[in-house]
């Protein structure tokens, strides 16, 4: 049991932004939510934001991946965003919320950007911390199971 474990379990690393700035840029999109039917129409919000990383955490980030924001202030709220662009030191990120609950964005709001950057087992940490991998191929996106 513990063998399966340790070849199949699922750890999820991260890069950690420095800075978050929340934009201006915003916009509404009306779709129907997957499941719903319908009859029922859904109005999302659109927010870029804009997080900083040092160099070499911007090796292991691509567009596409999931990620958690985790903004300052009253409440100190977590809101799923997705990787839409890179730039030298920043990335651009697209968080969707449902348009019906308050705001939860103010521009110039700052926070932090947990990107996920990998999915490794147990039996891989080992390894790297042995000095025996050194090296495993970079996670692309992220999906959903």
């Amino acid at each position: 049991m513990w063998g399966h474990w340790f070849l199949t379990a699922k750890i999820t690393t991260y890069e950690v932004s420095q800075e978050l700035y929340v934009t201006d840029k915003e916009n509404f999109v009306t779709q129907f939510p997957q499941g719903a039917g319908a009859s029922r129409v859904q109005t999302i919000r659109n927010r870029l934001i804009i997080a900083q990383f040092p160099q070499k955490a911007l090796d292991n980030i691509h567009t596409g991946q999931r990620a958690l924001i985790r903004l300052d202030g009253p409440g100190k709220q977590t809101i799923q965003a997705t990787v839409v662009k890179l730039e030298k030191a920043s990335v651009e990120l697209q968080a969707k919320i449902n348009a019906t609950v308050p705001n939860p964005f103010q521009e110039g709001d700052g926070g932090e950007v947990k990107i996920e950057v990998e999915h490794v087992t147990p039996a891989v940490l080992m390894l790297r911390a042995s000095g025996l991998l050194t090296e495993t191929p970079p996670l692309s996106s992220s999906r959903r199971y």
